[in-house]
């Protein structure tokens, strides 16, 4: 690709910002095609994505991510590929709806029915820098808002990604069936050994 073209006008713009193509010039006689070149912004690359920054004193994208790589090392998201595609429109502003992925207190509260198997209020956050954050929910554990015991086979049947007929072994926790069987299964989509990631 060497030009960058409006689809619905046709106005044609080259990578380095000039104005290559003005149909029907005639109408527009006030436009100067090389005054009207495309402004300069920062373009990056990362994980498959390509970020366009309009300011060009901002930092780099690498200064502004930081140590974020290092977290997908093991899962480079330049080889996921889309599996589906689902959107949902909410009546909110952008930042209301992306709250609800960036914290787990909601979850007694919204997810009832995930609380014997979430441990939401043992959720760990952790902040790396001034813009890349973190956040673990353990699963396979019962929240603390759950006053009655919660056995092993309840929260067996109630993790949607484990296959039926799981059973914990005397000697074993339902934290290490459920570790190997996410262990089993992204081996099996990635074709990446994880035998060395541990059940926590």
């Amino acid at each position: 690709m060497d030009r960058l073209r409006c689809p619905f006008h046709g106005f044609t713009w080259g990578l380095d910002g000039t104005m290559c193509d003005l149909p029907c010039a005639w109408d527009f006689p006030h436009v100067d095609p090389a005054a009207y070149r495309l402004p300069q912004a920062l373009v990056d690359t990362w994980g498959g994505f390509v970020f366009v920054n309009p300011d060009p004193e901002a930092p780099t994208l690498r200064d502004y991510i930081g140590d974020l790589p290092e977290h997908f090392q093991r899962f480079p998201l330049e080889e996921r590929w889309m599996s589906a595609n689902v959107a949902k429109v909410l009546a909110c502003n952008w930042k209301v709806g992306i709250e609800a992925f960036i914290e787990a207190f909601h979850t007694f509260a919204v997810h009832p029915q995930l609380i014997t198997t979430s441990g939401d209020t043992i959720t760990q956050y952790d902040v790396f820098g001034e813009h890349v954050s973190r956040m673990i929910t353990p699963v396979g554990v019962p929240s603390e808002h759950v006053t009655r015991d919660v056995g092993d086979d309840e929260i067996l049947r109630s993790m949607l990604f484990a296959r039926k007929g799981l059973s914990v072994p005397p000697d074993g926790t339902v934290r290490g069936v459920l570790g190997d069987e996410m262990r089993a299964q992204l081996a099996e989509r990635t074709g990446r050994d994880f035998s060395d990631l541990s059940d926590a």
